[in-house]
């Protein structure tokens, strides 16, 4: 095992190149990001790419596999030769192509569902233009701010504009003592930090010239867009949404659906998931070989 590093990223690429990442907990960013709060190591075994969460010297929980899963005897391989060498494996949140792939080659196995982790999907077109009914609410949101906004801009994160994002950041966290919010923090500073090195992408909105929100995201994978990081001060209305429809209108063409991420079973966040009417998700569950 290796402690995740950036200069990792374009070794791990191939694996990465032959595998259609669904869930968003195994983009590189997205590990890289939290990689301190969940002590991220990685390995590669018989062709196969593992992330490991390393709870303590005793502990460890493994991605599922990224790798070419067409070759399914040597996935059969790697799987075996890291059970042979664990005794019990337990793989957490892992997707339905993984799962799919333990029962076609007939490995003993245990899966429960992990429903607070599964990632929503939204309709890209939709989330982004805000037609009919379905959205009414949501744009009623966008036309709130208008109205009573005048004098904002929306601007692309890169280098010139960092430091505006990260004022945003800096007065969202202000006075949080919490741990899980300060790991938070931690995350988004060091995507912040290595802006180039991870390419992904984001944009912030401007009220007066003042910084007031900022998000960031990233192509999972062919026809996917994830949004990792959205964050918005008070007391603009309607600036969640605004920042979320002006992020969408900014993208490339191509893109089918977006990836909010999981609710981690929070009543409040699930609530405010499903009023943006999600079309899917991505299933997650714990596998146990």
């Amino acid at each position: 095992m290796k402690p995740l590093t950036i200069a990792d990223k374009a070794i791990l690429r191939p694996y990465f190149d032959a595998f259609e990442v669904r869930a968003s907990e195994i983009s590189f960013t997205n590990l890289f990001m939290w990689r301190h709060k969940y002590h991220f190591h990685y390995e590669i075994l018989e062709g196969f790419l593992y992330f490991i969460n390393v709870k303590n010297p005793d502990t460890r929980y493994y991605s599922q596999p990224i790798g070419d899963y067409t070759d399914a005897g040597r996935l059969k391989e790697s799987l075996a030769a890291l059970k042979a060498r664990e005794g019990e494996v337990v793989f957490k949140k892992v997707d339905g192509t993984f799962l799919e792939a333990v029962r076609t080659l007939g490995i003993p196995h245990e899966a429960r569902e992990e429903r607070d982790a599964f990632d929503y999907l939204y309709d890209f077109q939709g989330l982004r233009d805000l037609p009919g009914k379905d959205y009414h609410k949501k744009k009623n949101h966008v036309n709130k701010f208008l109205k009573t906004y005048e004098n904002w801009q929306y601007l692309k994160l890169d280098e010139d504009t960092l430091p505006l994002a990260r004022a945003v950041n800096d007065a969202w966290f202000e006075g949080v003592e919490e741990a899980d919010l300060l790991s938070e923090k931690q995350a988004i500073e060091e995507a912040f930090n290595h802006l180039k090195a991870l390419d992904f992408t984001g944009g912030l909105i401007t009220i007066d010239e003042s910084p007031a929100a900022f998000t960031l995201g990233e192509a999972l994978n062919g026809d996917t867009l994830v949004v990792h990081i959205e964050k918005a001060l008070g007391p603009y209305q309607g600036l969640y949404a605004m920042i979320n429809q002006q992020f969408l209108q900014h993208q490339p063409e191509g893109f089918v659906y977006v990836n909010r991420e999981q609710d981690l079973g929070i009543e409040g966040l699930r609530k405010a998931k499903l009023s943006y009417r999600p079309v899917g998700f991505v299933a997650k569950h714990i596998l146990r070989l």
